[in-house]
């Protein structure tokens, strides 16, 4: 069996969360990176898809669903 990477581990953890707090794609793009023309790219940083990002884009998307890049750790 295939060890999920940290990319699909990260998209697990944003997907949850996003399911969890009822929003939807559109939504948290618009809040996480100011516009809903980006729900198509959280979509691949939820499937673990898109290999690279910054951490200053995986940074806003977890304070808009109410995270910071240091919960991830804990």
């Amino acid at each position: 069996m295939a060890k999920e990477t940290l990319q699909e581990t990260i998209g697990k953890f944003i997907h949850n969360e996003r399911k969890k707090q009822e929003f939807s794609l559109a939504r948290l793009a618009l809040l996480a990176l100011g516009n809903e023309c980006y729900a198509s790219k959280i979509s691949l940083i939820e499937r673990g898809k898109k290999k690279s990002y910054s951490i200053e884009t995986l940074n806003k998307i977890l304070y808009a669903l109410g995270f910071n890049f240091a919960d991830l750790f804990k």
